[in-house]
């Protein structure tokens, strides 16, 4: 007569929501993990750099960094080594400032030279040294540019009509930091300076870019037109750091750009454009609507146990120890009544 309530055991009930008791079938396999997997897979290989990336890098780089280091170091380096000429009067022809970078210029050169190189060594190391010094100011436009790669990028996708659904991409991106963008120029300038005097060494330099840059230079000095637009500068010399530059700095643009995304893959740097990220994120989110505050809403949810409908082991409903108590003091009054009857009964 000892009977015991319904066990409902917690680690033993389903997770995907049947009723105890019933015929359905609870899956032999979680499906969750092959879900998870199969779009993990998806995501990997939809994670392609898209259009407005790719364009962005050639706008930053090639166009901007490139033609912008090309133009400031011909300037400089020519006047590194000709900003200290004068006219015929005696006069400085560029000026305080042409004398400054001319006399940079033949600092550098003695130092080379204690260093045992050449004079035409030294010459093209101070050349190589200055492009790279000079190309530096651009540094900081080139960190504000990246600092905003994801929204540029991701508007030109928009223009373009090439924006993905996975916006991830974006914020995939190596993010460039001071660290990496100066350290990408001290790299990409670690290779190319011995790369330089090496070249000078076999002789390539001047086959490659001195003499043909005297040559065309010597060809368009002689043209009316080019010599009145330029004036007293020296055409022959202008052409020839011309075309040692446009090489040497090709060659440090492209350092830059792989050096410095290597740099800021390892140094993990942050994306100062993070809310554009964020902001991409939500939109593709849907808007919860409801005025209820979270906590209101965890307050709704009903338990699993609650949901689960227990059904009896037996036919026989099993009664509470209120209930066997409340039977027991029935069967008492009614025996009581019984003798009082019988004693009665005896006394007539």
């Amino acid at each position: 007569m000892n009977q015991s309530l319904p066990y409902v055991d917690d680690a033993a009930t389903p997770s995907n929501g049947v009723e105890i008791g019933t015929t359905k079938d609870v899956p032999a396999k979680d499906t969750a993990a092959t879900s998870f997997s199969a779009m993990s897979e998806k995501v990997l290989t939809e994670k392609r750099r898209t259009p407005g990336l790719k364009l962005f890098d050639f706008l930053l780089y090639p166009v901007f960094t490139n033609i912008g280091v090309f133009g400031i170091s011909v300037a400089a380096t020519y006047l590194t080594t000709r900003g200290g000429d004068r006219d015929a009067a005696g006069k400085l022809i560029y000026g305080k400032t042409g004398e400054f970078f001319q006399k940079r210029g033949e600092w550098m050169i003695d130092k080379f030279k204690s260093m045992g190189l050449t004079h035409s060594q030294a010459d093209m190391g101070k050349m190589v040294f200055f492009s790279f010094l000079d190309g530096s100011l651009l540094a900081p436009f080139v960190k504000m540019l990246e600092d905003r790669r994801e929204r540029i990028a991701m508007k030109i996708d928009e223009t373009l009509g090439t924006k993905p659904d996975d916006v991830s991409i974006y914020t995939a991106e190596p993010k460039q930091t001071w660290l990496s963008v100066l350290g990408g120029r001290f790299a990409t300038a670690a290779i190319v300076v011995p790369t330089a005097v090496a070249l000078d060494k076999t002789g390539l330099n001047d086959k490659l870019f001195n003499k043909p840059g005297e040559q065309v230079g010597a060809w368009l000095s002689k043209k009316p037109g080019v010599k009145k637009f330029f004036g007293k500068l020296d055409v022959k010399e202008l052409s020839r750091i011309a075309f040692f530059e446009a090489f040497y700095t090709s060659v440090c643009t492209a350092g830059l750009y792989f050096s410095s995304r290597f740099l800021a893959r390892r140094t993990g740097g942050k994306n100062e454009d993070k809310p554009v990220a964020e902001t991409a994120v939500q939109a593709q989110q849907p808007v919860v609507t409801s005025s209820e505050t979270p906590m209101q809403e965890d307050d709704k949810r009903v338990s699993f146990r609650e949901q689960v409908q227990l059904k009896p082991k037996t036919v026989e409903s099993r009664k509470t120890p209120s209930a066997v108590r409340t039977t027991f003091d029935t069967h008492r009054e009614k025996y009581l009544e019984d003798r009082s009857h019988q004693a009665a009964v005896l006394a007539v």
